[in-house]
């Protein structure tokens, strides 16, 4: 019987360290290839898109703030914690999701003037701290 078929690795250890490390470079290599394949749909999804009403956090933060309420992403997550403002979730999912048409409408709420620009009425927040 033939030894060197049954075992094609080379006899010195300096050869077969090199042959595992080549063998791990490209199946890393390739693996990490098909993973980035796999993250970018999702990634696009997540993107703000202009032309649709879906929102995710991000897409909401950037469409009230370009409506001049100014919002920061803990106050969104305050806000939808007390369902102040319209959100959505799937079943099974912890992920948000706004509509644009739900927050146009909860933004022209929040408007205390009729005037072109318009002026956000400010929240009622309850200062902290004792009397002094």
């Amino acid at each position: 019987m033939n030894t060197s078929i049954m075992n094609p690795l080379p006899a010195d250890n300096a050869g077969i360290i090199g042959m595992l490390k080549e063998l791990i470079r490209s199946v890393s290599t390739e693996v990490f290839h098909e993973l980035i394949e796999e993250l970018r749909p999702s990634q696009r999804q997540e993107s703000h898109v202009e032309d649709s009403d879906h929102l995710g956090v991000k897409g909401a933060l950037d469409f009230l703030n370009s409506r001049g309420y100014k919002i920061s992403n803990a106050q969104l997550y305050k806000l939808t914690s007390k369902s102040e403002i319209p959100y959505q979730k799937f079943d099974g999912s912890n992920r948000l999701h706004f509509y644009k048409s739900q927050l146009e409408e909860w933004v022209r709420t929040k408007l205390i003037d009729g005037n072109a620009i318009g002026i956000l009425e400010p929240s009622d927040s309850k200062k902290k701290g004792g009397k002094r």
